[in-house]
């Protein structure tokens, strides 16, 4: 009893040491291949939509602040690695006060001024102070905008006062603009408190950042609503909570202002000397790609209108069921066969399979499923199969009144069309092993001691004959979720392989993120199952692993 309970504890330490390798190994890979799609996508030219359903900016009716906004959310404003220049509040409004002195720049900045409005007062009063009186004319006419914008009583006749008055209103006004001033009104708006809403707006864009915190941090429907109606009328940026909508579309809203934050948040604060540090690393265009792989946030479809992160989990269980499906097809069959042929070789049967196996091997994907569509669905021959999604459109068609039926008939002409290539692959790889195992020296002996062929080719010969098949598992993954493309195209199935040419053909890019990042990970699954499967299929890996650990 000891001695099986310390081998089934190496047995453990094996298995844990294999896991950890395969998860180490798995980092480098999935970082070289988030790299490669950052690449494709972001350093290619042309530029995010702005609202043309695709994924390039190609439409020229978009204002110069539309584009400049869109630029901030996909941050195509941001260095690509690294960030010498960290933008914050602070930084932003003195740079657009130096431009006011630019001909070429000055109305942009002007504008840029305006939207911070209360982010944006104390240098813009500080510099009325001192500026001259050619230039005080403009900043007046900013102040007198701000002013207008948040609904300031008596606010354009106070900025064309005197520079003392502007002064001592400052001065009393900015108490109301304090931190702990904000918070508490920000407060009494998530509360839905009478008079709330007009006293945020006075305080305009200095209540966003408590607004975001409020945001996040609650589970109300009722106040995340108020919250985001706040938002929309300070920002701009209009995207309002429904309670009573789908639960994907209020998911979509939160993942919409999420997005939306990451890219304005240092428009609305003032950064540490610590934080200007990390941000020369952290707020660049890769750093804000890889953070959303790593909390599987693939941002918003452009064409869907949704999540992407939703979309994809709706549409993963249906490629998953079908290329199980498949794979477990594929190696039911091509187990015996391969060891039919191992134990026929060199017979003529064995050389016909083998030949039709590399003919079926050659067919195009396409051709079979369309030849399949054209003489089993009803078109040149009998009607047999349906040939369209997953399920009978009335319940009245399904066989025997089962949904499940129905669903593993309409399943037979895909997983068909994505297992027989598998199919040839794999039993010629377990012909192959069959037919090295049954040329070693124990098969004979076991022949030699009388047992019966089916015993020594079934018992003594096939744990040893499929271990490259065990191998050859981990890359049938990634094949399979290939074909799936091509299939749940031609055979109309809502899947991952379908959504993957949809986005491709809308330029979806943030589908197609998703959709890669899934894939690897697949595969890197697949290939950790290959690994257990070896150890259990030849204990002698289990053996050498416990030597190693005992030494």
């Amino acid at each position: 009893m000891a001695a099986r309970s310390r081998r089934w504890s190496r047995r453990g330490v094996v298995l844990g040491r294999l896991v950890l390798r395969r998860v180490l190994l798995a980092v480098p890979t999935l970082f070289g291949i988030s790299l490669v799609t950052f690449a494709l996508v972001n350093l290619a030219p042309g530029e995010p939509d702005a609202g043309t359903g695709g994924a390039g900016l190609r439409s020229t009716a978009v204002t110069r602040e539309a584009a400049e906004n869109v630029r901030r959310t996909y941050g195509l404003d941001l260095p690509v690695f690294l960030n010498f220049d960290v933008q914050d509040r602070g930084k932003r409004i003195q740079r657009s006060l130096r431009e006011l002195d630019q001909p070429a720049t000055a109305p942009l900045a002007q504008r840029r001024l305006v939207a911070a409005t209360t982010l944006a007062l104390d240098e813009l009063v500080e510099a009325l102070v001192k500026a001259e009186a050619s230039k005080g004319t403009v900043l007046r006419h900013i102040l007198a905008r701000i002013l207008e914008r948040i609904g300031e009583p008596g606010g354009p006749a106070l900025a064309q006062g005197p520079v003392g008055e502007i002064e001592k209103w400052w001065r009393s006004r900015r108490r109301s603009l304090a931190p702990g001033a904000v918070r508490a009104v920000v407060g009494r708006l998530a509360a839905g408190e009478p008079g709330a809403e007009p006293a945020v707006r006075r305080i305009h864009r200095r209540a966003v950042p408590p607004l975001m915190a409020r945001l996040f941090a609650t589970k109300d429907p009722a106040v995340r609503m108020r919250l985001t109606r706040a938002l929309s009328d300070i920002t701009g940026h209009v995207v309002n909570y429904d309670p009573l909508a789908p639960v994907t579309e209020r998911r979509s809203v939160m993942g919409q202002w999420r997005d939306w934050w990451r890219a304005e948040e240092t428009v609305h604060r003032d950064l540490s000397g610590s934080e200007r540090f990390v941000g020369t690393f952290s707020r660049t265009r890769y750093a804000r790609w890889i953070g959303r792989l790593v909390r599987g946030d693939f941002g918003e479809s452009h064409y869907f209108k949704q999540r992407s992160a939703d979309i994809i989990a709706e549409r993963l269980p249906v490629t998953l069921a079908l290329n199980l499906a498949a794979l477990l097809l594929a190696y039911l069959l091509s187990v015996p066969l391969g060891v039919w042929s191992a134990v026929n070789r060199g017979r003529w049967l064995d050389r016909a399979v083998t030949a039709g196996l590399f003919v079926l091997y050659s067919l195009p994907t396409f051709w079979v499923a369309l030849m399949l569509i054209i003489f089993l669905g009803g078109i040149e021959g009998p009607d047999i199969f349906p040939t369209s999604g997953l399920h009978s459109f009335r319940p009245q068609d399904y066989p025997a009144g089962s949904p499940a039926l129905d669903l593993l008939w309409h399943a037979v002409l895909p997983v068909f069309c994505l297992s027989y290539a598998a199919l040839a692959v794999v039993s010629r790889y377990g012909r192959a092993g069959m037919v090295e195992v049954l040329d070693q020296d124990y098969i004979r002996t076991a022949r030699a001691k009388g047992l019966g062929e089916g015993v020594v080719v079934w018992k003594h010969g096939l744990r040893n004959g499929i271990i490259p098949l065990v191998n050859l598992l981990g890359l049938q993954i990634p094949y399979l979720l290939s074909g799936s493309v091509i299939i749940e195209t031609i055979f109309d199935i809502p899947g991952l392989g379908s959504l993957t040419l949809l986005a491709i053909e809308q330029r979806d890019t943030n589908v197609l993120m998703g959709v890669i990042s899934i894939t690897a990970l697949l595969t890197m699954a697949g290939l950790l199952l290959a690994d257990l499967l070896m150890i259990w299929a030849d204990p002698r890996i289990s053996l050498e692993r416990s030597s190693e650990v005992e030494s």
